[in-house]
């Protein structure tokens, strides 16, 4: 089959495209996916980068999320069928291991998984819509919901729009957000996303988000997109009595998923995760 080919860690030149390499074998619980669609995501670049601490068995192909079509079954698999389309879940949970990472993932023509990773897609969504979802909305979902508890009445900060994907979810889910974008460019393409999609309880701005958003204080949750090395003292004085803040922070040569909670004036810190995020960078940018 057709591969893009991760063979070293390193740039964008490790990757290879590999027009003959070996199609995945179907076990007897598994199942051979046609991919439609994967998305790309940091992961995978942190995976072609190479991470300390985690071994990659080389060769192997990228791509964590993976929408497709079942082609092949195995022989103990009852409950799917040809012709399904599906979405592959990027982590094994009985028997291990990481799609694109210790799994040949979806930079290829078929992608192998366990009966067990698998949703269905509905046929009001399409393959690009599924294959967006595992990764970007897990890890959204965690954070504002799991970890966030954020409820329909919260006011919610958002430091770092980003592509406004996480920020369309909150809308959904809180009163109010109000998200700060340090680079222009991607604010405007994350504003013209919101009206597009009609979400009309979004407040943008323009700014360094380490300044945070004073004239809306206070705020019941507040949520760092990026890792930063501590957090300003300043963003505490933004919490609501008993509101949260979320932020992963660089500790060592680590980054680790931090929960702080208000609690009679004072600042309740739990250590939740390991983590990667892009880094918090300081200043406007046009």
């Amino acid at each position: 089959m057709r591969a893009v080919v991760l063979h070293g860690h390193g740039g964008v030149d490790a990757l290879v495209y590999d027009q003959n390499f070996p199609d995945p074998e179907c076990g007897a619980t598994d199942v051979i996916v046609r991919v439609k669609s994967t998305s790309l995501n940091y992961h995978d670049i942190f995976t072609r980068n190479g991470m300390p601490g985690i071994k990659i068995e080389l060769p192997m192909i990228c791509g964590l999320d993976v929408a497709g079509e079942i082609v092949e079954l195995g022989s103990s698999v009852s409950n799917w069928a040809i012709g399904d389309r599906v979405l592959i879940d990027p982590r094994n949970r009985v028997e291990g291991g990481l799609v694109g990472e210790t799994i040949h993932g979806g930079l290829a023509e078929y992608c192998k998984a366990a009966d067990h990773q698998l949703v269905r897609i509905p046929d009001s969504v399409s393959f690009d819509e599924a294959s967006s979802l595992p990764v970007a909305y897990g890890t959204a979902h965690r954070m504002m919901m799991t970890i966030g508890k954020v409820k329909n009445t919260d006011k919610v900060l958002e430091i770092g729009t980003g592509s406004g994907y996480q920020c369309s979810i909150l809308s959904l889910l809180c009163r109010r957000v109000y998200t700060v974008e340090r680079i222009k460019s991607l604010l405007v393409k994350a504003e013209l996303i919101f009206k597009k999609l009609k979400l009309t309880n979004i407040v943008t701005k323009h700014d360094d988000g380490n300044l945070g958003w004073k004239e809306q204080i206070p705020f019941d949750k507040i949520i760092f997109t990026a890792v930063t090395e501590e957090i300003p003292n300043s963003f505490f004085d933004h919490l609501k009595e008993g509101g949260i803040l979320i932020s992963p922070v660089k500790k060592d040569s680590k980054q680790i998923l931090n929960k702080y909670t208000k609690i009679n004036g004072s600042i309740e810190v739990e250590s939740l995760s390991e983590v990667i995020f892009v880094p918090n960078l300081t200043g406007k940018k046009d």
